[in-house]
């Protein structure tokens, strides 16, 4: 197994596309929530999708293994594969807000 940065440009690969003899790319948002027993993850552009993991990073290889094998297994099946189209954005708590 590789570095997590040759690991991440592995699972990269996977959700690459041909077409007109080009590749593109296709990154997809995930969301990671804490829950009350560890974290869980989910992509809003690949309905179906989820993984949970005890901690943070575990639960983000979790959902790149997940969707991998999830957008693996719409190829095989013949289904669309779903076009990234999510925006994710982070904003400061207004003033006067705790950090909780």
């Amino acid at each position: 197994m590789g570095t997590p940065s040759v690991r991440g440009k592995m699972h990269a690969k996977r959700y690459t596309k041909e077409s007109s003899s080009k590749m593109s790319v296709k990154r997809y948002p995930l969301v990671i929530e804490k829950t009350g027993t560890g974290y869980s993850a989910y992509s809003p552009d690949v309905p179906g999708c989820a993984a949970v993991g005890d901690t943070g990073d575990e639960t983000r290889r979790n959902i790149r293994e997940a969707l991998t094998a999830h957008l693996e297994m719409m190829r095989e099946v013949g289904e669309p594969i779903p076009e990234p189209s999510s925006s994710v954005t982070k904003t400061r708590s207004p003033d006067g807000c705790a950090d909780g």
